[in-house]
C-alpha cells in the first residue's frame, strides 16, 4: 500500500512551497488522491521514482554521547572506538543528559531519518541515543528511511528493573539539580519580595 502524507509533511519532506506542491500533483509529477477536503500525496513513489532515496545519498552515521563536559574523555575514546570500527561512517556526538530530546545532533539524525536519508545509525548502548524515545526514534528511522539502528553493545543490555531503576535515578538526578540551581535565586528573590 502506498505511503500517503499530508500536504504540510510532503512540503517538508520535498523542501518545496505548498504552491508548488499543488502544481505538482495537477501536472501529474506527484500522485495525491483527496480524502474529505484535505489532499494527501505519496512520498514514496515520488521519491523513488526522482531516485531521491538512493543508497549513494543515504548517510551511514555513528552517534556517540556523554551527559556532561567532565565525561568529554569519555567521548573522545567512544568517537575513536567508532571510527576504528566504521571508518566510513559519519561521526554524530553531543554532549548533554539521554534526557534532552533537543540535542543538536540527536535533532540532526531525525532530520535526516525523516527525509529518508539514514541508512543505518549504530550507537554503543540504547541510552546513548536516548533514555526515554528509543522506540520513537527507532519507528522513524524504519518509517522514513526504511534505516535501522544497530545497537553494539547488546549483550550488556539490563533487565527491565534495571532499566527503570536507572531510569528513576537519572529522573531524580535532573530535578536534584534544578533545586540546586534555583538555591542559588533565592537570596535574590527573599530581596525582591522585601523590596515589593
Amino acid at each position: 500500500m502506498p505511503k500517503y502524507v499530508t500536504r504540510k509533511v510532503a512540503c517538508e519532506l520535498l523542501g518545496v512551497h505548498f504552491n508548488t506542491l499543488y502544481r505538482m500533483a495537477r501536472d501529474n509529477e506527484i500522485e495525491s488522491i483527496k480524502i474529505g477536503k484535505n489532499t494527501q500525496y505519496n512520498i514514496d513513489k515520488y521519491m523513488k521514482d526522482k531516485g531521491v532515496m538512493e543508497s549513494s545519498t543515504r548517510r551511514k552515521i555513528c552517534y556517540c554521547r556523554v551527559s556532561s563536559n567532565k565525561q568529554k574523555e569519555d567521548l573522545k575514546r567512544q568517537i575513536e572506538l567508532m571510527k576504528t570500527k566504521y571508518p566510513n561512517y559519519e561521526i554524530i556526538s553531543d554532549i548533554s543528559s539521554g534526557l534532552n530530546l533537543k540535542r543538536a545532533g540527536l535533532t540532526k539524525i531525525i532530520n535526516y531519518a525523516i527525509k529518508g536519508e539514514l541508512e543505518i545509525l549504530i550507537v554503543a548502548y540504547k541510552d546513548r541515543l536516548a533514555r526515554f524515545g528509543y522506540d520513537l526514534i527507532e519507528e522513524l528511522i524504519k518509517t522514513y528511511s526504511k534505516g535501522e539502528i544497530v545497537v553494539m553493545n547488546k549483550a550488556e543490555e539490563k533487565t527491565p528493573q534495571e532499566e527503570i531503576t536507572k531510569d528513576i535515578i537519572s529522573i531524580m538526578n535532573i530535578y536534584t539539580a534544578k533545586l540546586n540551581g534555583l538555591r542559588k535565586y533565592k537570596k535574590q528573590i527573599e530581596e525582591e519580595l522585601k523590596k515589593n
